[in-house]
């Protein structure tokens, strides 16, 4: 029996892209691997080549402030193509129209097993190893999508109209760098294709009360799961913030202003400072204090989410887990409950993650428009 073909990371991590490196290609000895083991009617290489030159052409447009959300969102689509077209063996490349649309209707409700309730990292990393000898994450999946009754939510119209957008600059790049006498096959998109699409992604909706009643249990018990205050950090940087959390590396990216109040910089050259809401500051300062750290003095470089030794950071797939754990310990406080109000919020508790809290937050709205003004 054929074993299912299992879609694969392709591109680094921001912080290790190296436009117009003289380095072997790819890179990564495990996505070369994964490419060596496809059909020759894929052209693995030659495809992801060319999407690799799309992106470090694409990036002399991106404003140093832009930079890295811009990658995140290109690379992301470049490697949902290069995958649909491994799985349906062919070549990128030689997509017409009818693939083109093909293409759209599976972004618009991929199977299960394209997606994954939580992000997960591409690569499972270590400090000391560098990126070339990374392993895949196994856990990665292309699309990030709540799963309801084994049914993949629809993915929401800006979503559909940003990869459409991305996909139409590749192939206008592709037949520009080549000369290729062909039509650009994602030019036109169907307007009622779109329209079909709901206006916003699916959302799974927990309300003010049950999100009060969610931090304050994992603030009564420190003991029942493992980094609860860290968990806690992570859930408060969801619901009071616009932060992307892969944007915060370093305790020291959080700095008080000079009035007083709490501010975070995203590490990146002419990146905006944001000035971080009174609720966040509660919380934070509440994580400083849990480390001892003076919320007076200068805020020491170590990892936002440090090991026992402080020395390494745990990586966002650890707090997940911890997320999760989180999630079954607040689901088991609720079903037991006294108020019957409560325990009606057991199955919904039992799925919270980073991403529901966030969609639930009165800052969701301004995130998105952040992230609208990037693409």
């Amino acid at each position: 029996m054929a074993v299912p073909f299992r879609p694969f990371p392709i591109f680094p991590p921001y912080d290790r892209w190296h436009p117009n490196a003289s380095e072997e290609f790819p890179e990564n000895h495990s996505v070369r691997r994964r490419l060596e083991a496809l059909g020759v009617d894929c052209l693995p290489f030659t495809s992801v080549w060319y999407c690799t030159s799309f992106l470090e052409t694409a990036a002399h447009s991106w404003s140093s402030g832009q930079a890295e959300s811009r990658y995140g969102l290109t690379s992301r689509v470049c490697e949902k193509m290069l995958n649909w077209s491994f799985l349906n063996g062919m070549c990128l490349l030689d997509w017409d129209h009818d693939n083109f649309s093909k293409f759209l209707i599976f972004l618009k409700q991929p199977p299960n097993a394209w997606c994954s309730e939580s992000p997960h990292t591409r690569y499972m990393s270590t400090p000391i190893t560098s990126y070339r000898d990374w392993e895949l994450n196994d856990k990665w999946r292309p699309f990030y999508r709540f799963i309801d009754n084994a049914q993949v939510g629809i993915q929401g119209r800006r979503d559909m109209q940003r990869s459409a957008q991305i996909a139409r600059e590749f192939f206008a790049f592709y037949i520009s760098k080549t000369g290729i006498a062909k039509p650009n096959c994602a030019a036109l998109v169907p307007a009622d294709f779109i329209n079909e699409a709901p206006l916003n992604r699916p959302s799974k909706i927990h309300n003010p009360s049950e999100l009060n009643w969610a931090f304050t249990q994992v603030m009564k018990s420190p003991t029942q799961v493992l980094r609860s205050e860290q968990v806690l950090l992570y859930m408060a940087i969801a619901r009071f913030t616009v932060i992307h959390v892969g944007q915060v590396r370093y305790l020291n990216q959080f700095f008080k202003g000079l009035n007083g109040n709490w501010m975070f910089h995203n590490g990146q050259l002419g990146a905006a400072t944001i000035e971080l809401s009174p609720e966040f500051s509660d919380y934070l300062e509440r994580y400083f204090i849990y480390y001892g750290i003076s919320l007076n003095g200068n805020i020491p470089a170590v990892p936002l989410f440090p090991t026992n030794d402080g020395m390494f950071g745990y990586s966002l797939d650890a707090i997940r887990r911890h997320m999760n754990d989180v999630a079954g310990m607040l689901a088991e406080k609720a079903s037991k409950d006294d108020d019957p109000q409560i325990r009606l919020l057991e199955m919904s508790l039992k799925r919270i993650s980073f991403a529901s809290i966030r969609r639930s937050s009165e800052y969701d709205s301004i995130f998105r428009r952040r992230n609208s003004r990037r693409s």
